[in-house]
């Protein structure tokens, strides 16, 4: 993401924090949950009937997915027939937030088109 003057700055500020971070990884997650969903074909009522949970509880997941855990991701993973993947990356020393989102197409993307999905 391009950034200028003062607010290039506080970005640079922002991004550095936890907070920033748990943010960018739950957006990652869901983002990859929608494409996945949307290239099986899969509607938000079909997820939570495959997680016996309500639509209710999808929607708050993916409004706020700050009360993920680990058996939730797993949860939303095998509900679209995927598994979980958890690694520990090195951080570089000019840590940026792209990194978080390294599939991206487009700075901004629209639909699952935008994305490259991995295989294998």
């Amino acid at each position: 993401m391009e950034t200028y003057g003062w607010f290039k700055d506080e970005f640079e500020k922002a991004e550095d924090t936890f907070d920033f971070k748990l943010e960018s990884l739950e957006i990652l997650l869901i983002e990859r949950l929608i494409a996945r969903m949307e290239e099986c074909g899969i509607s938000r009522s079909d997820l939570a009937g495959r997680m016996n949970t309500s639509k209710a509880y999808i929607s708050k997941l993916f409004n706020n997915g700050s009360n993920m855990t680990l058996k939730s991701m797993l949860v939303l993973a095998e509900a679209v027939d995927c598994s979980l993947s958890i690694e520990l990356v090195e951080k570089a020393t000019n840590y940026r937030t792209e990194s978080y989102f390294p599939y991206r197409k487009k700075e901004y993307p629209q639909t699952s088109d935008d994305y490259i999905l991995e295989t294998g």
